[in-house]
């Protein structure tokens, strides 16, 4: 179901559609939360780098132009999250990413703007329409 209210839309998640059962509310806020999670410039790039292989919070902090502090910080969210694993080896610790479905995530939001901006980029060179 979709509404409108005052200058508000809202789509309903009550409905079936085409005969199968709605996503349920508690999957669902599952995935707002793991969204949540990737909501931050800062993890997006640590994923990114973290697609090459392991790292330590050093090593990303360098490549990312990030404190080490800072770095620390949100990998431990995103282990938290399962999105990555940590390995201790002698006085470092290593980070993987664990869950490839982030760096799909990033690549598909990647594709998404980029169309999005070669969009608008088209409306915004395209000759006015002459009024008749």
């Amino acid at each position: 179901m979709f509404g409108i209210i005052g200058t508000r839309a809202f789509v309903s998640t009550n409905f079936r559609v085409h005969g199968q059962s709605p996503i349920a509310e508690a999957l669902i806020v599952r995935v707002a939360e793991r969204l949540r999670v990737l909501g931050q410039p800062v993890r997006l790039r640590l994923i990114e780098q973290l697609t090459s292989g392991p790292a330590t919070p050093q090593e990303l902090s360098e490549v990312t132009g990030t404190s080490q502090q800072n770095v620390s910080k949100h990998l431990l969210v995103l282990y938290r999250a399962g999105i990555v694993s940590r390995r201790p080896e002698g006085s470092h610790v290593f980070y993987s990413l664990v869950d490839q479905s982030a760096r799909a995530v990033l690549d598909e939001m990647l594709a998404s703007v980029k169309r999005h901006l070669r969009e608008l980029s088209d409306l915004a060179t395209q000759p006015p329409e002459e009024e008749t």
